[in-house]
């Protein structure tokens, strides 16, 4: 029986990509049938059969119909835990895409939200095509849907961006941040926190590819937002300041570095207890480019 059963699904995968979903529909509907009537107990392929039964409909246009059994499948995968969480998100994925076809995107979005919260877990497994697929999803939707006022879509881009730079393609996670940047830039007064991390993450991604330049660039307009929108979040100040340092330093430009870390030095000293460690740091660091100046007397100081 069971190999029947397998036997059906993959007749009913090859008409389903031949595009032929009624041949496809009865195909899978035989599957789910020979396992609810015979091995009820396993779970997974009751699931599996129902969601390709559910997508068939759906490509047919009986929504409800399909919805019906992706929902029967959803339910199945929730109350089975031990179950691949990759099928739950597919199951919740197929399910926001056929309610965006019944024209109703506020609860697709849900579900591929839902979709996205799963996503976390594969990403923190190191699972990044099924994540960027997710994320890909998502990003449809809101493209399509989601007014200029919704900081969802930018909040993707990067999302997709920092997944790309762990995987080291920092091109690619580049265009992802300019894009989000770009979104984000209309509305700066009210997302500048937003323009300036997505700033800082350019400048980051650019300190990896050795554009020193470019990297100081971001950070600058980093730090001149922070004057602008926030001249008292100090430790922000601080940590771009000693991006910028890094820079120079990568640079060997030593002068413009001690410029930066006295300003590092003053923002601290002005903020912070005089026994705090972050101000030894700095005085460390500062002492230690001036070494590297073979300025001496001045690294004693």
């Amino acid at each position: 029986d069971v190999k029947i059963a397998q036997s059906l699904r993959s007749m009913g995968h090859i008409r389903y990509e031949q595009r032929m979903f009624d041949e496809s529909l009865d195909f899978y509907q035989q599957e789910l049938k020979i396992y609810e009537e015979n091995h009820a107990s396993n779970f997974e392929n009751v699931a599996l059969s129902c969601e390709y039964v559910g997508a068939s409909l759906i490509q047919l246009e009986k929504y409800q119909e399909g919805l019906n059994y992706l929902f029967r499948a959803l339910q199945i995968f929730e109350e089975n835990p031990s179950s691949n969480c990759q099928n739950l998100t597919v199951c919740l994925c197929a399910i926001g895409n056929a309610l965006l076809e019944q024209g109703d995107p506020n609860e697709a979005l849900s579900y591929h939200q839902r979709a996205l919260a799963i996503r976390q877990e594969l990403y923190s497994s190191g699972k990044y095509d099924e994540a960027f697929d997710m994320y890909e999803q998502a990003l449809v939707i809101y493209e399509k849907f989601c007014s200029s006022e919704d900081l969802e879509l930018p909040t993707c881009l990067s999302n997709m961006a920092s997944l790309i730079n762990d995987q080291h393609k920092y091109d690619q996670a580049l265009s992802f941040h300019y894009r989000a940047l770009a979104i984000q830039e209309k509305h700066l007064q009210y997302s500048y926190t937003t323009v300036v991390n997505v700033l800082k993450d350019i400048g980051q991604i650019k300190v990896k590819q050795s554009n020193f330049d470019g990297a100081h660039d971001d950070f600058s307009r980093a730090v001149a937002l922070l004057q602008q929108y926030d001249p008292l979040n100090h430790s922000q100040f601080v940590n771009d300041l000693e991006w910028i340092v890094s820079i120079w330093k990568n640079k060997q430009c030593y002068h413009r570095a001690i410029k930066y870390l006295q300003q590092c030095l003053h923002i601290k000293e002005a903020s912070l207890s005089p026994e705090n460690l972050s101000i030894a740091t700095t005085l460390l660091d500062l002492a230690h480019v001036h070494r590297t100046r073979h300025e001496y007397q001045l690294s004693l100081i």
